[in-house]
């Protein structure tokens, strides 16, 4: 029984008061809370860029062998790396675990961040339910614009050597215009410290689909590694591409495209060919524009026709 255990350092407080079971008899009813106010400070010692402050409180209940501890963890100013950051973040967490072995544990976690920001991109409100087990993340979440919102959901397995993600439900959602996942389909992407490897990722909305596939290089030195990413676009409406981007001019037609990523971020190599037909921009309206472009050496290769009518035609 701990009648109160305090320990305080420079950037921590922690207290703990009740019982904890270590043998195979007894059951824990132990109280604990825990501030951290400089994680940075923290995660330096585990070799970890994190950033900001946290508070969990919770119980521990049960025996040893079934020990639960369930709670909630609050944060503020978060930040992970240079790419992600997070105003605050509040989670409700149960963790289910046998005899101390956390590396076996059972963790599920109910988690909502407001003004994140991921890689530039600012989302208002950020949602996430995940159970990790076993060396798997089961995740569905939700990023929300005020004007789109993404809802991804799906499983990734942690490998020594490299790490999977299975995406099995994807959403992306603009007012009435929906894109997701055909049925029964799961996009795959194998991820290590320089590269990403993507199978199988196609969006559909109705007979549109936006297809890629292939590897894109990662890390801190992918800036000279090859990339190798096949685009496809099939009978897609312009007009809802642009309401996905957040596109104010008017835009119509239907394209088909088609593009080849090599090289590398430093020195890229491009390939691409286009057909947009029935198409207007700003109310003025074409029958069709397609051709061929590149991209390499710095320099840009096109080949392009617009066709206003049959008998208003240019070439470049």
């Amino acid at each position: 029984t701990i009648e109160a255990l305090i320990a305080t350092g420079p950037d921590l407080r922690a207290t703990a008061l009740g019982t904890l079971a270590l043998g195979d008899t007894g059951s824990s009813n132990l109280r604990f809370d825990v501030s951290a106010t400089n994680l940075e400070s923290l995660a330096k010692r585990f070799n970890r860029p994190f950033a900001g402050s946290a508070h969990i409180v919770g119980e521990a209940t049960g025996p040893a062998s079934n020990l639960t501890l369930a709670g909630t963890l609050g944060a503020n100013r978060l930040r992970y790396g240079t790419n992600v950051d997070a105003l605050t973040a509040n989670s409700k967490y149960v963790v289910h675990v046998s005899h101390f072995d956390f590396e076996q544990a059972r963790v599920q976690a109910d988690t909502s961040a407001t003004f994140v920001t991921i890689a530039g991109t600012n989302l208002p409100h950020v949602t996430a339910q995940t159970v990790y087990e076993k060396n798997q993340l089961e995740f569905n979440t939700m990023f929300a614009q005020e004007r789109r919102s993404l809802g991804l959901g799906g499983n990734v397995l942690f490998h020594r050597d490299h790490n999977e993600l299975h995406l099995s439900a994807l959403n992306l959602a603009v007012g009435q215009t929906q894109w997701s996942l055909p049925p029964g389909q799961e996009v795959t992407a194998r991820y290590s410290e320089d590269s990403v490897v993507i199978s199988n990722l196609v969006v559909q909305r109705g007979s549109q689909q936006l297809t890629a596939a292939g590897t894109i290089a990662i890390g801190p030195m992918s800036a000279n590694q090859s990339n190798n990413l096949n685009l496809r676009l099939d009978n897609v409406q312009v007009q809802d591409i642009n309401e996905l981007l957040l596109g104010d001019r008017s835009l119509t037609g239907v394209l088909n495209a088609s593009a080849d990523i090599r090289g590398t971020r430093n020195d890229p190599v491009v390939r691409s060919d286009f057909a947009l037909t029935g198409g207007s921009v700003e109310g003025v309206k074409f029958n069709a524009l397609t051709g061929k472009a590149g991209y390499s050496g710095r320099a840009v290769d096109l080949d392009a026709r617009l066709e206003q009518s049959p008998q208003a035609v240019l070439t470049a």
